[in-house]
């Protein structure tokens, strides 16, 4: 017995600091916020926070080094310096939501002295070095300096015609007049073959007044590439009054180009002049459906959308997430087919650009709920049958009979 005691009191002595360890792991460094600890921390110092939903495999993925960046702020520095925080958007939806979050895991620093829809989001590789690289910037980064960098953006004077934009100046360059914009990756091949003649393109159109040639690189310029539905590189739109009007899809040659932007000017004169004016919403469009489920195009969302509550995913062919909704939407489809009060539709992104852009999908899938034509809520939550109808029930109208 004595033998066997003493075996047992070594094997105990050598494990015990891998049971501590195990212990010790399960307590993260990382502060958990819910919508009261958010209002309340964020003006009193920076933050750093994950928002994250807890089935996310990228978020799994994550988490680990979180931890780590969490004990270098929050327990080995002063945690005045930076907050290390995370926000579970299955539970709180309502927060996820106003912080505008499609997509997880999102990273966002706050400043104290800044509005919250400022903070700024993080893209770049999630290992501890380059998340501990841009807290420091962030630290770092003196306010003059910020608003001295901004104003330079703003002041931003086009180059042999070509107009350089980002994310800060997109919105206002297109507001008004018409404009041929590029979007493009340097590291693109066609898009290096097409730089020739784009930039022969916007010396011509230089001088014209009516027009603007210009492109963004949407290897920096995320959020704006987003907005626009850009799947692929080069792609050239045409821009007027504020909105995309067309995807240019004819030869990339100086020559097809130049005829295009002509045509496409003499296109907006006839407009002005009304030979061209049709009477719009003579009659309402086509809506086509794949059994219960309706299915969105640009031509015909309005309408869809205009009575009663829709519950809608904006969704890419390609997206993972997406495929494995697509059963369990088509389910609720047909659960709501008795009810004249409530619509399931789908949109697909990739081809109905227009109205993803419309109503701000930066994601997939992205479900959006309309109440008698006005977006009312976003759904962040599971998507498990239950939980689809749950958030019908809590946020839509006449969800029963």
């Amino acid at each position: 017995m004595s033998v066997m005691y003493a075996v047992s009191v070594i094997i105990l002595l050598v494990l015990s600091p891998f049971v501590a360890k195990c212990a010790d792991e399960e307590e993260s460094p990382v502060r958990v916020y819910d919508q009261e600890k958010f209002d309340a921390e964020l003006p009193k110092n920076p933050h750093f926070i994950k928002f994250y939903a807890p089935w996310c495999g990228h978020c799994k993925a994550l988490a680990p080094t979180w931890d780590i960046l969490g004990k270098k702020y929050n327990i080995d520095l002063k945690q005045e310096v930076a907050t290390i925080a995370k926000v579970d958007c299955t539970v709180n939806t309502e927060l996820c939501s106003s912080q505008g979050v499609t997509g997880y895991p999102t990273l966002k620093f706050f400043k104290p002295e800044q509005d919250h829809d400022k903070a700024e989001r993080y893209r770049g590789q999630r290992d501890i070095e380059s998340l501990t690289k841009f807290v420091q910037d962030q630290l770092d980064q003196p306010e003059a300096k910020e608003d001295e960098a901004a104003a330079k953006v703003e002041e931003t004077e086009p180059v042999d015609g070509m107009y350089v934009l980002q994310d800060s100046t997109f919105e206002k360059h297109i507001e008004t007049g018409s404009h041929f914009i590029k979007f493009y990756a340097p590291w693109c091949g066609h898009c290096k073959n097409l730089a020739p003649a784009w930039a022969d393109l916007a010396k011509s159109f230089a001088d014209n007044g009516r027009v603007t040639i210009a492109k963004v690189d949407c290897t920096e310029q995320h959020d704006t590439c987003s907005k626009q539905g850009v799947r692929g590189y080069p792609t050239l739109m045409w821009f007027s009054g504020g909105r995309m009007i067309e995807k240019y899809s004819g030869s990339r040659n100086l020559e097809s180009l130049d005829d295009y932007v002509v045509q496409k000017l003499a296109d907006g004169d006839a407009k002005e002049e009304g030979t061209e004016e049709k009477v719009p919403h003579m009659k309402k469009t086509e809506i086509k459906s794949e059994g219960s489920l309706l299915i969105g195009t640009t031509d015909n969302f309005e309408d869809i959308i205009a009575e009663g509550t829709t519950f809608v995913k904006f969704f890419a062919p390609w997206c993972g997430h997406c495929k494995n909704l697509a059963p369990t939407w088509k389910k609720l489809a047909d659960a709501y087919s008795a009810n004249p009060y409530v619509k399931v539709a789908e949109v697909d992104c990739t081809e109905q650009q227009p109205v993803c852009q419309k109503h701000e999908v930066n994601g997939y899938p992205t479900l959006l709920l309309f109440i008698n034509g006005e977006k009312k809520e976003e759904h962040n939550g599971g998507r498990s049958l239950e939980i689809l109808q749950g958030f019908v029930k809590d946020h839509g109208l006449h969800d029963e009979l």
